[in-house]
C-alpha cells in the first residue's frame, strides 16, 4: 500500500506565524499549533479540526459517487 498522509504523525511546524498560534487556511480560525492539521507535503498548511473533518466528508462523499451497494445508501441518507 502508498503512504498515506492522513494516517501519518502530524506535524507543527510554524511559518511566518507568531509563536503558539496557527491560523487556518480555510476558514481563518486562530488554534494553537497542537490543534491543527498540517499537509504532509506542505507542512505550512494547516486545517483546524472542523476544516479537517469537513475535507474528511467531502472526500467520502466523492468515493461513493463510485460505489454502490446498502452501506452508500445508508451514508448518503445520513448525509442528508
Amino acid at each position: 500500500m502508498g503512504h498515506n498522509p492522513v494516517m501519518s504523525q502530524i506535524t507543527a511546524i510554524a511559518v511566518d506565524e507568531p509563536p503558539g498560534r496557527s491560523e487556518c487556511w480555510c476558514c481563518g480560525r486562530v488554534e494553537a499549533p497542537e490543534r491543527m492539521v498540517r499537509l504532509g507535503a506542505h507542512p505550512e498548511v494547516a486545517l483546524c479540526l472542523g476544516c479537517a473533518h469537513f475535507v474528511h466528508r467531502a472526500a467520502s462523499e466523492i468515493e461513493d459517487r463510485s460505489r454502490t451497494g446498502f452501506r452508500v445508501r445508508v451514508r448518503d441518507r445520513v448525509r442528508r
